[in-house]
């Protein structure tokens, strides 16, 4: 039986939960499943303050999953005695996140194959192009309408921190989406990106884009973004 919370989300028995982690892991292509090579799946309740500190989360982030070891593509002949690659896949999160049954499981395969991404040292163009041989719905045809669009900065931590920024914008830089370091967002939410001029929003578009997150757009620059009606942080004053 599923149950839902009285703060929101669902509540599942560890079996069921587990029986859903398993049933995303089964949906990977066969041939990716038989290439895996020592890893092993963890699911855990919450991630512990360690693992939240690694991944340099803030405030009440959060993480759905978390893939520790060495990717396939960076082990050598010296690979050998090295103990198991781990995903840790985190239950109250997901539930919390979740809308119904149905969400969970999306939210689930997701994560799950996000981070067998990791272990393969893919990319997230590569690991779009085997969610969509494996027929799985990677993208998303219309945006969820009761979720607020997200503002994303992409400018450097310097224009970030001496410029101002948009209140409620999330900051994450181009040059970490161009690494393939993208944030943990939902594919059908609205993402608005800005940045000093607009050229470098446009690329971050394109990003995402490629990435599954069909729903962003340019919002260009940050003067753009406050005449669009959107509250600035004004950097502090530094003068004598």
């Amino acid at each position: 039986m599923v149950q839902r919370q009285p703060g929101g989300g669902l509540f599942l028995s560890r079996q069921q939960f587990n029986k859903i982690v398993a049933e995303a892991i089964d949906a990977m292509p066969g041939r990716y499943l038989k290439a895996m090579r020592n890893v092993v799946f963890v699911v855990e309740n919450e991630p512990s303050l360690s693992q939240l500190k690694q991944m340099k989360l803030r405030g009440n982030q959060t993480l759905f999953g978390l893939y520790e070891g060495i990717p396939l593509t960076e082990r050598g002949a010296g690979y050998n005695l090295v103990l198991p690659d781990k995903i840790t896949i985190f239950k109250r999160p997901l539930e919390t996140a979740s809308h119904d049954l149905a969400d969970l499981k999306r939210q689930v395969k997701q994560t799950v194959w996000h981070e067998i991404a990791h272990h393969f040292g893919l990319n997230h163009g590569r690991i779009e192009a085997i969610l969509r041989r494996s027929r799985l719905p990677s993208k998303q045809q219309s945006y969820n309408k009761n979720m607020k669009p997200l503002l994303l900065d992409v400018r450097s931590e310097e224009e970030w921190n001496n410029e101002g920024h948009v209140a409620e914008a999330l900051h994450w830089p181009l040059d970490k989406l161009s690494r393939g370091n993208l944030p943990r967002l939902d594919a059908d939410r609205r993402i608005l990106v800005y940045c000093r001029s607009g050229a470098r929003a446009a690329m971050a578009v394109e990003i995402l884009k490629n990435a599954g997150f069909n729903f962003a757009r340019s919002l260009g620059s940050l003067r753009q973004a406050a005449e669009a009606g959107y509250h600035l942080v004004k950097p502090p004053d530094t003068s004598p």
